[in-house]
């Protein structure tokens, strides 16, 4: 498959066409990956508390982060990937 070029807005990505998405997206890059046994208890744990954004690993926490900070330099972080 080829992406290079491409934008894609995944929005579910443990099974099907989103997790073969996201596998092809992130293949090359060093991400760490998290169980989604892990993500599921994150997210439990976040509606528990009653979150409105829930960034249940240690990527969605940084880039939740960045946006927080700054949309623009969120935008840029993506960009350059």
């Amino acid at each position: 498959m080829k992406i290079q070029g491409s934008v894609a807005l995944v929005t579910g990505s443990n099974r099907g066409l989103g997790k073969a998405l996201v596998s092809a997206l992130l293949e090359d890059l060093p991400i760490p990956k998290t169980s989604p046994a892990d993500v599921a208890s994150a997210v439990l744990a976040g509606v528990a508390r009653g979150e409105e954004d829930i960034f249940p690993d240690p990527m969605a926490r940084q880039m939740g982060a960045l946006w927080s900070k700054s949309p623009k330099e969120y935008e840029r972080a993506f960009a350059s990937m």
